[in-house]
């Protein structure tokens, strides 16, 4: 996105949401709470929504609250309606009563689908994830096409409607960026399991920080399981920045959706594909799960996440797929540390696993049920 674009996305975040009178917010039922505040669901203007109600502003610096609010309103308001991003129908901008009306995504988020209690093997379908996948590719395409950068992106942070489809959400950490593909913003947001190495590292990064958080995304849900599962936030940014550390990929992984992965969280952000390629390949690995699974059903069988198949039986040269369609991604070196990124000192990594929008799965988020906004 060019500068002069980028300008309007910022003047259109200026303008805002329409405003909400706090009085017109009925809430029915707390569904969330984290770092930020809670999140409900309720009836604004007699449509079912989701209020995202602020905490008091409270503690040491008790204009971060505000501040962090202000920015998810910047975020939101600056994009354009698109299906596979919340929409911010409204919010309440005046202090104390800080609140964002939104859509209401009665399906919950991709956390909890992904990592609800179910017997052995009773996962859901890889081409349901994968659908999921491809909807976060979109949409991620459509922020960074509108010079925002996400930031915190993990399966939290992913909500599905009562279709299935995919909208991302918490905008809380979100950045506008002026359009150039190398801007200079500090490290040190988000979520460790899901954050790349510059940014653990308080380095430069750009963009391809979300895709990379997005590499991760694409792997929860290939294996069912959270990143780096028995390890400490500490040892675990240790292992990625300076060992090149990454989560352990299924020998039965199909090779493209492998190579996929890899490609996402190369070391070197440059060499991670962008948004608009990604699209691409996670759309022929959907046809072609979708295929095995036809082939499957026939055979009586449908194979799921943390099943023994690894990976739904998705093939790397599947029915009706043209040779070479999975190979347009230049694949990367095998992880390593990142270059110009120094010894990560454990002492002073600042892993952001429990503020600022960054709560990990032992914590609020993993309670948040339909909200998954946090």
């Amino acid at each position: 996105m060019d500068p002069a674009k980028a300008g309007m996305a910022r003047e259109a975040a200026a303008r805002g949401p329409p405003a909400a009178r706090f009085e017109e917010l009925r809430f029915v039922q707390q569904i969330g709470e984290g770092g930020f505040g809670r999140v409900y669901y309720g009836y604004w203007q007699g449509q079912r929504v989701a209020i995202k109600l602020a905490h008091p502003a409270s503690g040491p610096d008790p204009g971060a609250l505000v501040r962090e609010f202000t920015r998810e309103v910047a975020a939101m308001s600056a994009l354009p309606p698109h299906k596979n991003v919340l929409t911010l129908l409204a919010a309440c901008t005046e202090p104390p009563q800080l609140a964002l009306v939104t859509d209401y995504c009665a399906a919950g988020s991709l956390y909890s689908l992904l990592h609800a209690p179910r017997p052995a093997g009773g996962g859901p379908p890889l081409p349901q994830l994968l659908s999921v996948c491809l909807g976060v590719a979109t949409g991620m395409a459509w922020l960074h096409r509108h010079s925002i950068l996400h930031r915190d992106l993990k399966s939290a942070n992913i909500l599905l409607d009562n279709s299935g489809n995919a909208k991302i959400a918490d905008f809380g950490l979100a950045k506008i960026y002026n359009g150039h593909h190398r801007q200079v913003m500090t490290g040190g947001l988000g979520t460790y399991q899901w954050a790349a190495p510059e940014v653990l590292a308080h380095q430069r990064y750009s963009e391809k920080a979300d895709v990379y958080s997005f590499g991760v995304v694409l792997w929860e849900c290939l294996t069912g399981r959270l990143p780096y599962e028995g390890m400490t936030a500490v040892q675990a940014a240790v292992g990625v920045v300076n060992h090149g550390l990454r989560p352990e990929i299924p020998r039965a992984t199909p090779p493209a959706m492998a190579d996929l992965i890899r490609a996402c969280w190369a070391a070197v952000p440059e060499q991670r594909p962008s948004f608009t390629q990604i699209e691409l390949q996670v759309a022929v690995l959907l046809q072609q799960a979708r295929e095995a699974a036809a082939a499957s059903l026939g055979r009586g069988s449908v194979s799921s996440i943390g099943s023994s198949s690894g990976g739904g039986g998705v093939g790397s040269g599947g029915g009706g797929v043209p040779a070479g369609a999975m190979s347009p991604i230049r694949l990367p070196q095998p992880p390593q540390p990142q270059p110009g990124l120094g010894p990560l000192a454990a002492g002073a990594m600042g892993v952001m696993a429990g503020g600022g929008g960054g709560l990990g799965p032992a914590g609020p988020m993993a309670r948040a049920g339909a909200a998954g906004l946090w």
